[in-house]
């Protein structure tokens, strides 16, 4: 507060020569030109960990606003910065987790042992969705139909992850615990075809949306010990699963007991 009221130059003056959390100290604009230039000075000299912190700095709810930062990333900003960047900060996946945050794009200037981490495309995945949900929600993009725009949103992070990662049950895990709420649909896309018949996974499904019922393989609906520990976690899975299902009076009578409003949407 003292340093925002005194003069300006004397200002900079003192936060030049001040420890890194001195920029607190001055205003929103300041804050952001410092932990900009210090962001890049750390790509160049390979130091990870003070480009992580800048970023995560930059990243602040009062910084990375469009009245201080230039915040719209699918025109590119913050994409292309990282191509002359270091390997100390390429193959960190720290500091590629917080560029991905930036940028999801970013992902293509990973290491290979970052690009097979399912934890960093998960992560780009995630930061890719909630642009979208942003984006739409400001009516910035038209909106799209969930196909398209699932496939918008795996596209990228997934062309640009390792290969050998794309297609594993671990990535797949990941996806479903931090994206399915938010995209239901994204059970639809041919990454998560091959795990409709996994158990675990279309629990946690049905858990975070239970919607998903709808995707789930006809060997696992033929599962009755599944079915009923589908309803027992999320009781409003039987509101979209198949009528040979919703027929079934313990089943009725397990998502009641769960507190489902069963009644007024099983016609059965």
């Amino acid at each position: 507060i003292i340093v925002q009221e005194i003069d300006p130059v004397l200002r900079d003056a003192i936060v030049d020569s001040a420890p890194i959390d001195s920029f607190e100290l001055s205003e929103p604009a300041f804050v952001a030109a410092r932990a900009e230039e210090a962001m890049h000075q750390a790509v160049r000299t390979g130091d990870s960990s003070s480009f992580a912190e800048n970023v995560r700095r930059l990243l602040r709810e009062d910084i990375y606003a469009p009245a201080v930062v230039n915040v719209y990333r699918p025109t590119g900003y913050y994409e292309d910065f990282l191509e002359e960047a270091a390997p100390a900060i390429r193959a960190s996946t720290d500091a590629m987790r917080e560029a991905i945050s930036l940028n999801p794009r970013n992902l293509r200037f990973a290491g290979p042992l970052v690009r097979r981490d399912p934890l960093v495309v998960a992560h780009a995945i995630q930061v890719t969705a909630f642009e979208f949900l942003a984006f739409h929600e400001r009516g910035i993009f038209e909106e799209t139909d969930p196909f398209d725009r699932d496939v918008q949103v795996l596209g990228a992070p997934l062309h640009h992850a390792h290969q050998d990662v794309v297609a594993t049950r671990d990535l797949a895990m990941r996806l479903v615990a931090k994206v399915v709420r938010f995209f239901p649909s994204i059970t639809e896309h041919e990454l998560m075809q091959r795990w409709r018949g996994d158990a675990e996974i279309m629990l946690t499904v049905v858990r975070s949306n239970p919607r998903g019922f709808r995707s789930v393989d006809e060997s696992l609906l033929d599962d009755a010990a599944f079915v009923r520990r589908a309803v027992q976690s999320a009781p409003q899975t039987l509101r979209f699963a198949p009528a040979r299902i919703q027929r079934d009076k313990s089943l009725a009578l397990c998502a009641l007991a769960q507190g489902a409003d069963v009644l007024r949407w099983n016609r059965y």
